[in-house]
């Protein structure tokens, strides 16, 4: 009998709880009012009057400080960093053209007449940037001068392209114009006197 009554007492708990349920869905079921919409309350026309302006404060830290030398970063922006990036571009060159050559895709004539091009191409720029405030053109035409030297010790040493009295007359007449431009004697076409 114990368990019939305990069967009877969830019964009885589940009826109440049921009841509950449904009363909660009938107070849910329904709409609630709407809300009261008060008007904003009455301001007469000359009462109203703005909120007072902010004055302006001076910001409490002082600003930073410029550099005390702008020539260090005009130095490493036009002088340093045109050198680094030349040595770079050098050496990935040199990299490519000696795997190049490791495998066998240039012979020594061909490698020869690419290191000239490449060389002449930089003096040519070089000369074109050369009145320009920084060493840019220079440097160019260093790269590409020291280029035609070791080009031609190259190809007279390792590929045999060249004889010994070819590689002596090629370096006398590379030192020519550089020890001319050294003097100063090369200008540029406009400053030339007719």
């Amino acid at each position: 009998m114990a368990d019939e009554d305990r069967i009877v007492q969830l019964e009885h708990e589940v009826s109440a709880l049921h009841e509950r349920i449904n009363a909660l869905e009938e107070r849910l079921a329904t709409p609630p009012p709407p809300p009261v919409q008060v008007p904003p309350p009455y301001i007469p026309y000359g009462s109203y009057q703005r909120p007072p302006t902010p004055r302006y404060r001076p910001p409490s830290e002082p600003r930073p400080k410029p550099p005390s030398s702008p020539e260090a970063e005009y130095k490493i922006g036009a002088q340093v960093l045109p050198r680094v990036g030349a040595a770079v571009f050098l050496i990935g060159v040199l990299y490519l053209v000696g795997l190049a050559i490791s495998r066998g895709y240039i012979m020594p004539t061909t490698q020869f007449v690419g290191e000239q091009i490449l060389c002449a191409a930089f003096v040519v720029l070089g000369l074109i940037k050369r009145n320009e405030r920084e060493d840019f053109g220079q440097v160019l035409v260093g790269i590409g001068s020291c280029g035609f030297y070791l080009s031609f010790a190259g190809a007279n040493a390792f590929k045999h392209v060249i004889s010994d009295e070819q590689l002596i007359a090629l370096f006398v007449l590379l030192a020519l114009p550089i020890s001319r431009s050294a003097r100063g004697d090369l200008r540029a076409p406009s400053s030339r006197s007719v």
